[in-house]
């Protein structure tokens, strides 16, 4: 199992990283916005920080005690968020790869992550079907409660950070307002397969 970097302007293959356990089609690995950092998800409770340059591997972020599922950095490059199996997420410093926060709350997987573009607002869903939205700053958090029954898959913020994408196992991409939590539109056919992943343009 392993993770290979690609060229998307003429599809040649970059790099392979070194085997570690993995979900081929759950596996989640995030760049910084500065193209700095690379972090990547797995099945062995941690999460891998690599040099984007040179895809050596500068930290192993250990905490978690369940699968890490998804992992996302701040819109500044300096904080990494991890959601794990464990039911947990957890805040990372970058930069000493010191654990800031862990986040907890949800009753189910935690899966689902994302950053606020905008702000320093987290959001993380779950197989409890909730979304919560938390402060980054003080670990506060708000939730969507049963957001998708059956569990929450993917989560995206619009660029603006008005409003915010979920998928779930119930087979639906639904739009929430951020401010007021109300639920704006909906696709998909209800009992369908799941959807795993959700992205704005």
């Amino acid at each position: 199992d392993r993770y290979e970097i690609w060229n998307v302007s003429d599809g040649t293959l970059v790099k392979t990283l070194p085997s570690r356990p993995i979900e081929p089609e759950q596996a989640r690995a995030a760049f910084t916005a500065d193209g700095r950092w690379l972090a990547t998800a797995g099945r062995d409770n941690v999460a891998i920080l690599w040099d984007a340059a040179t895809f050596k591997l500068v930290d192993r972020l250990s905490g978690h005690t369940g699968w890490v599922r998804n992992v996302a950095f701040s819109r500044d490059s300096k904080r990494l968020a991890t959601t794990s199996w464990d039911q947990t997420a957890k805040i990372w410093d970058v930069a000493s790869g010191r654990e800031l926060a862990t986040l907890a709350g949800h009753q189910g997987w935690a899966t689902g992550l994302a950053f606020d573009p905008v702000g320093t607002d987290l959001a993380t869903g779950s197989q409890d079907g909730a979304v919560r939205l938390w402060d980054a700053d003080t670990s506060r958090a708000t939730a969507l409660t049963n957001a998708h029954p059956g569990g929450v898959m993917s989560i995206a913020y619009q660029p603006g950070g008005m409003t915010l994408a979920t998928a779930g196992m119930d087979g639906m991409v639904r739009i929430w307002d951020v401010a007021t939590h109300q639920l704006l539109a909906e696709q998909g056919k209800s009992g369908d397969l799941p959807v795993n992943s959700v992205a704005y343009s």
